[in-house]
């Protein structure tokens, strides 16, 4: 009687064991993401970022910047650095450093900046001798996570061009020279590879237009003072979240709060308000 009990007891079970092995498959193979679940302990919604650069990356812990901007608007940032100072471009193509560290997790921007010597030259001089480098590394993030998006971090002439290398190379002679085939340099590698910028050389231009009292610039005229690496935070903020960034109410202590409020008021009108021209259509 014991075994017909159990037998009668297995086959009324039978249908249901068939039943959540059924719904079991159906949930795992109708999954589409694509990205996988954050680290322990990592915010949802927190956006991941491997800042590569030199000194103009990591001056004044811009990075670390960005994050406390995110955390006053209840955003997360994420980042890692690769910006030993002097850098070039072509010693980041074969980093194998840098290449670990792209590996080591998903990326959703990798920030990529060059030397400004590298791009203030003429445009064929920079397709033939920079931008195989930038595509290197722009390769290796792809190989990584193909929808990792190059962001580029957009620099700037010197504060009085440089009169060193004026004669042979005319764009260095002033800021306006060397600013502007920065940028046109910079949005030229944006389109090829389907990225997007921190639109620096254009908020420099318009700061020092409208507002020649703020010294965008340490004493060297080339890296960006304590004010300046707090408008290229705002800039990144402003891409990286595609968020306002008049939002932001993180201050840095050494900085003039009047000051602050209109950076933020210059970087909504320069970026968040033009945000597709500093995205590759």
């Amino acid at each position: 009687m014991r075994t017909n009990l159990s037998t009668k007891w297995e086959l009324l079970l039978l249908p249901t064991f068939f039943l959540i092995l059924l719904l079991s498959s159906c949930s795992s193979s109708s999954s589409t993401e694509e990205v996988p679940p954050p680290l322990l302990n990592e915010p949802v919604d927190a956006k991941a970022v491997l800042f590569v650069g030199n000194s103009l990356t990591n001056n004044n812990s811009m990075a670390e910047m960005v994050r406390q901007m995110a955390f006053t608007t209840n955003r997360s940032l994420l980042y890692t650095l690769h910006a030993p100072g002097g850098t070039t471009i072509a010693e980041h193509a074969s980093s194998t450093e840098l290449e670990a560290k792209i590996n080591s997790r998903e990326w959703n921007f990798v920030s990529i900046q060059a030397q400004s010597f590298a791009f203030v030259q003429d445009t064929p001089f920079v397709e033939n001798n920079v931008f195989p480098d930038v595509l290197t590394v722009v390769d290796k993030v792809s190989a990584n996570n193909s929808f990792t998006i190059p962001l580029y971090y957009m620099t700037w002439g010197q504060k009085d061009g440089d009169e060193t290398l004026c004669g042979p190379l005319p764009d260095y002679c002033t800021f306006e020279g060397m600013n502007g085939i920065i940028k046109e340099n910079y949005l030229n590698i944006m389109n090829r590879t389907n990225g997007q910028v921190s639109p620096g050389a254009e908020l420099w231009s318009v700061i020092r237009d409208r507002h020649p009292e703020l010294d965008l610039y340490a004493f060297d005229g080339r890296h960006p003072s304590i004010l300046g690496s707090y408008v290229i935070a705002l800039s990144f903020y402003t891409m990286i979240f595609k968020a306002d960034p008049t939002e932001v109410t993180w201050h840095r202590d050494e900085l003039d709060a009047a000051d602050e409020e209109l950076l933020r008021d210059i970087v909504k009108e320069v970026v968040f308000d033009r945000i597709s021209e500093w995205q590759a259509n």
